[in-house]
């Protein structure tokens, strides 16, 4: 029975005592359909009235029919009528199962759907829900950028199309029989429709001229966001979004230029992000940066490296390391470097020769075809275009070398200069562009030395700092900012300098209040992973320090002590197995 005429009739109203109910919503011929189904028990649904009965039958509180609706709808979902489905789902307390059936046919099927008009009739938190989802299949997030500049400009480009979506879809929630009458009033005589043989007495009730249904899920869930407050909140929907993995091509052909997205402030800043990120390749591997993940559904995945002896480790927090494939050639020699740049992973020894996997060819290739037998590597990293290894000689000196990545065929490094630091242990060291940043530890003592060496000017400088002495200190950088950690807690600054010594270091923050053993340190989604090698657990108060626009906490994890540091790469799944 409907929960509606039972509430109805028991509460005394006026309608139960004059036999007369007006409802507003329900066209004569859907309720006709609905009587069938109450009292003769017959199936009423097709592709044309569906939304419309759904509707009906949740206003007059008729569980079994709102359930025959839900699966019928369910089996008959379509490109066409997901949209409206999935408004259906907000406005009407439907099960989860069907609204999850409903969620996943439009994300398997977003490019299709996204181009049409009745995507554009969603309101801000839809396109919000769809574009955050990590489920979301596209085949690029240039389509899920531009259907979001489409939405945002419809109203703009022509009123007159939006309020014929309106009409479109409130007929497609409404229409029967696919042909569309107007939405009126439905006067319905209780004692009237009923015979004694409780059929139903519907033949006066022209079926193609009244069934018009209710007024509607699109009524409800029209958007009410004008064309002015569409353009307002763009850069909130463009931040949702990967935007840093858009194609090149997209980049400059659609968006570089359009005038919309020019005229806004904070939509120029994301423009200036998505540049960066294309032309500075070598920052990739330093922070795992919410727009620049790859969905689910990709064939690409972020994953978290480091090197320990022989092996390449992936490090999946909350669990164990992984050891990686291993058909690379190891050459009998300790890994010392670890570098993601331009979707490709190299790898140097300790003899310093690099090999580069290619993911599109699944393989190791040897990069380097000189083999040097009287240096040790000791680390190598990414600066601009080169690959940059820092190495011994036999006068156990500190020498760099870079290496072009953009060379045809690069087949041995070229030797940049010689650091002034010897009988010292390197600590750790980074980079701000040019400028190379090395945290010596002197080898009698827990005291750092700092220096500098300027690539362009071939030349190193001593760095004053007011570092703690203590043994432990890992650097991690954020875009054009560099930082350094020590095992007290204690977090500093790098800032770049136009005079000598070209760096300077400044107290930020301390984190903690004790000594940590840490072996590494990583920016991942706004959150600073400290990597401990001793499988210790520390207790994190739930007010941890953040640092503005950096990190917004800091996590500790398991970590084996590394060869090389901690990196960021976009590599296939298949090679992570």
């Amino acid at each position: 029975m409907s929960g509606f005429f039972r509430a109805l009739f028991s509460s005394g109203m006026a309608e139960a005592r004059e036999g007369k109910v007006t409802l507003q919503e329900i066209s004569p011929g859907v309720f006709a359909d609905v009587l069938k189904w109450t009292y003769q028990g017959d199936f009423i649904l097709d592709r044309d009235n569906m939304f419309a009965v759904l509707s009906a039958a949740h206003l007059l509180d008729i569980g079994g029919l709102v359930s025959e609706c839900t699966v019928f709808i369910s089996q008959n979902l379509s490109v066409d009528n997901c949209v409206t489905a999935f408004q259906a789902c907000q406005i009407y307390s439907i099960g989860c199962a069907f609204e999850n059936k409903v969620k996943s046919f439009l994300f398997n099927n977003f490019d299709k759907v996204c181009v049409l008009t009745e995507f554009c009739a969603l309101k801000k938190k839809d396109i919000e829900f769809l574009v955050t989802s990590s489920d979301l299949v596209t085949r690029s997030e240039d389509v899920v950028i531009d259907s979001i500049l489409r939405w945002a400009r419809f109203n703009a480009t022509d009123e007159r199309q939006m309020k014929a979506t309106k009409e479109v879809g409130n007929n497609e929630l409404m229409r029967s029989n696919g042909r569309d009458v107007p939405c009126g009033t439905l006067e319905l005589d209780i004692h009237s429709q009923i015979r004694e043989d409780n059929t139903v007495k519907a033949s006066n009730v022209p079926r193609k001229e009244l069934e018009t249904p209710l007024r509607d899920v699109h009524s409800k869930s029209n958007n009410e966001e004008d064309s002015e407050q569409r353009v307002g909140i763009l850069a909130d929907l463009l931040g949702l979004t990967r935007y840093l993995l858009v194609s090149g091509n997209f980049y400059w052909q659609s968006l570089a230029s359009d005038p919309m997205l020019q005229a806004d402030q904070r939509c120029r800043a994301i423009l200036k992000q998505i540049l960066h990120y294309k032309t500075q390749l070598d920052s990739h591997q330093d922070a795992c940066l919410s727009a620049a993940c790859h969905r689910l559904s990709d064939k690409r995945t972020h994953c978290l490296l480091t090197c320990s002896n022989y092996r390449i480790l992936r490090i999946v927090p909350g669990s164990n390391s992984v050891e990686l494939s291993t058909d690379y050639p190891l050459d009998n020699s300790s890994l010392k470097g670890l570098v993601f740049y331009d979707n490709k992973l190299y790898i140097s020894n300790e003899r310093n020769c690099v090999h580069v996997f290619d993911p599109e060819a699944m393989k190791w290739d040897e990069l380097t075809t000189v083999k040097e037998s009287n240096v040790t590597a000791v680390t190598m990293m990414p600066v601009g275009n080169e690959l940059v290894s820092v190495y011994t000689d036999v006068n156990q000196s500190y020498n760099i070398g870079s290496l072009s990545l953009q060379a045809h065929k690069p087949t041995e490094w070229k030797h940049v200069g010689t650091l002034s630091t010897c009988l010292k242990t390197l600590a750790s060291v980074t980079n701000l562009g040019f400028r190379l940043i090395f945290f010596w530890r002197h080898n009698t003592q827990q005291t750092f030395s700092v220096e500098c060496f300027h690539m362009i000017r071939g030349k190193s400088f001593l760095v004053p700092n007011q570092l703690v002495p203590t043994p432990g200190l890992v650097t991690f950088k954020h875009f054009d900012e560099a930082y350094a950690l020590q095992d007290t807690g204690t977090l500093w600054r790098i800032t770049a300098l136009e005079e000598e010594p070209f760096i300077a270091l400044r107290y930020e923050l301390c984190l903690w209040n004790d000594k940590r053993a840490i072996s590494g340190a990583i920016l991942d989604q706004g959150n600073l992973l400290v990597f401990n090698p001793k499988g210790e657990t520390y207790d994190q108060a739930e007010d941890t320090p953040a640092l503005n626009d950096v990190f917004t906490k800091f996590t500790f994890l398991n970590a084996p002590h590394p060869n090389t540091g901690f990196i960021h790469a976009v590599l296939p799944k298949t090679f992570l197995g």
